[in-house]
């Protein structure tokens, strides 16, 4: 994606908070992680805001459109950094976003956090979906997701992103169409088939923590990635110019490199209890309201 759709980083998603929670969310029955706000942006240390390190997104995680509890999902980067805007990372519409210049990568950290006990939560499953994977003119700018330790990944029957396996265990998932900044997604529950063609659902399961990274090859253009914590290839409607059409076939690619085995989470050193004067408390340091 080139640029973002419109909207604020720092504020709270109402109308997708109230489609979630709305019986007609087609994906109502799957658990669901909904990000509602920005609480913290400085991932990579390049701001827009200061202090620590990371991207902190208040969420509410839901099963059947009842939140179930409060959480804080924490991005932070454990590779170099170079964003083309660091303002718009953050949220842009309904969908999480970061953003990358032309011929850079990052590699990501994501984890989940109770806001009661600030402690890191053990998840026995989540889904992340990432859309909108495509390129510049002349092959430039070239998008792609890698990704560490997922358990499964979906495409599309006719997905244009190509899925290769890697040596070390991960999956690289790049874009293989052109693309522009109209043609991206407003709505994660209602997509066209050209933008199902273009997303990827990859579900993590008995894990703490995981990694991904966030790439495109060289070129002048900056790249948007958008994504949301729930399996929107499985279960978002098709859109067509007549209405809600048929969902397209799905291939779900079980990652062999995975262990099945259920872990015992275990307490996070350094993360305490909150502060009366702090807003969140991430690794020991204290985030204060703005």
């Amino acid at each position: 994606q080139t640029q973002p759709t419109e909207g604020s980083t720092h504020s709270s998603v109402d109308a997708v908070t109230q489609l979630q929670l709305d019986n007609l969310d087609p994906c109502r029955g799957y658990p669901n992680l909904m990000l509602d706000s920005v609480l913290h942006s400085n991932l990579g240390g390049q701001g827009p805001d200061t202090g620590p390190e990371g991207l902190v997104f208040a969420g509410r995680e839901a099963i059947q459109g009842n939140t179930v509890d409060e959480v804080l999902l924490v991005i932070n980067a454990t590779s170099p950094y170079f964003p083309g805007e660091p303002k718009t990372v953050g949220i842009s519409g309904k969908f999480g976003t970061i953003n990358i210049n032309g011929g850079t990568h990052v590699k990501l950290k994501f984890s989940i956090f109770s806001r009661h006990t600030m402690r890191q939560q053990f998840k026995e499953r989540q889904e992340f979906t990432f859309f909108d994977l495509d390129m510049a003119p002349r092959g430039e700018t070239m998008e792609y997701v890698k990704a560490w330790g997922f358990h499964t990944a979906t495409l599309t029957e006719h997905s244009e992103v190509l899925m290769t396996s890697n040596n070390d265990g991960s999956a690289t998932f790049t874009a293989g169409q052109e693309g522009n900044g109209d043609d991206g997604p407003e709505d994660p529950l209602m997509l066209t088939m050209k933008q199902k063609n273009r997303a990827v659902t990859l579900e993590w399961s008995n894990f703490t923590e995981f990694e991904l990274e966030l790439g495109c090859s060289s070129g002048w253009h900056s790249r948007y990635f958008t994504f949301v914590a729930r399996p929107s290839l499985w279960c978002a409607h098709t859109s067509t110019p007549f209405g809600i059409g048929p969902n397209p076939k799905l291939n779900k690619t079980v990652n062999s490199a995975v262990a099945a085995s259920v872990r015992t989470p275990a307490p996070v050193a350094g993360v305490t209890e909150q502060p009366r004067n702090c807003l969140l408390v991430i690794f020991g340091w204290c985030i204060q309201g703005w």
